[in-house]
């Protein structure tokens, strides 16, 4: 499994657009759950942006 848009994604999905499809909806499904906890974590280590 692969990023859409990785080195490796380009290789093995180049003939299979239904792979490369379900990549991308799996990366999407991925960040949408993920990217809140990841900002919340960045915030904790580096600090919260000046509001």
């Amino acid at each position: 499994m692969a990023r859409p848009g990785s080195p490796w994604a380009r290789r093995f999905y180049r003939n299979r657009p239904r792979a490369r499809r379900r990549a991308r909806v799996r990366a999407y499904r991925h960040d949408a759950r993920w990217n809140a906890v990841r900002n919340r974590l960045h915030d904790l280590v580096a600090g919260a942006p000046d509001r």
